[in-house]
C-alpha cells in the first residue's frame, strides 16, 4: 500500500494541480485587495498658525463640507475636544454626465479620523478608516486640509468679486 494512493490516480493528480492553481489565484486576489484598500493617512503641518485656531477651523470644516461636484447626503461628526480628535462619517452622491458617455449615478462613503497633535508647529493627521482606493482617500485628505487652510486665511469669508471682463447680468 502506497503512502499517497491518490497520486497514482491521474484524475486525482489533475484535481490536485487545479486546486493549487485556484488557491494561488485566491492568494493573489487577496493580496491585491489588501494593497488597494484599508487605511490611508495624510499629514499636514500648519506652520505658524496657533493650535487653537487650527482646531477651530478643523471642526468647522468637518461640520460644513464643501464639494464642487458632489452632494453631501449625510455628514455625522463627533468631536472629542480633550483628545483633539474628530470622527466623521460621510455619504456623498452625484450624477456624472460626460460627453459620449451614459449618465452615471455615483455614491461614496467615507469614515475619517482627524487628530490635531500637540506639536509646535501644529500638525494634523487625517486617516481614512474605510475601505477604498488609497488615491481617493489621499485626495479627500488634501481637500479637507485645503478647506482648513482657506478658512484660516480668511478666503472662505471674502466676497467673490466678478471678473473684470464678465458680462453684466
Amino acid at each position: 500500500m502506497d503512502k499517497y494512493p491518490c497520486l497514482d490516480n491521474p484524475l486525482s493528480m489533475t484535481t490536485l494541480l487545479l486546486m493549487n492553481k485556484i488557491i494561488a489565484h485566491i492568494v493573489v486576489a487577496a493580496l491585491a485587495t489588501i494593497a488597494l484598500t484599508g487605511c490611508t493617512t495624510v499629514n499636514h503641518n500648519f506652520g505658524s498658525q496657533p493650535a487653537d485656531q487650527v482646531w477651530t477651523a478643523m471642526v468647522a470644516v468637518a461640520h460644513s463640507p464643501v464639494y464642487k461636484d458632489w452632494q453631501v447626503s449625510r455628514n455625522d461628526v463627533w468631536v472629542d475636544e480633550d483628545a483633539k480628535r474628530i470622527e466623521i462619517y460621510r455619504r456623498l452622491r452625484r450624477v456624472l454626465s460626460q460627453p459620449a458617455s451614459k449618465t452615471r449615478r455615483e455614491k461614496r462613503e467615507w469614515r475619517f479620523q482627524i487628530m490635531l497633535e500637540s506639536t509646535n508647529p501644529p500638525k494634523a493627521v487625517f486617516t481614512s478608516r474605510g475601505l477604498g482606493v488609497p488615491g481617493h482617500a489621499q485626495r479627500e485628505g488634501d481637500r479637507y486640509f485645503a478647506d482648513v487652510l482657506d478658512l484660516l486665511s480668511g478666503v472662505a469669508d471674502e466676497p467673490i468679486e466678478p471678473a473684470a471682463n464678465a458680462p453684466d447680468k
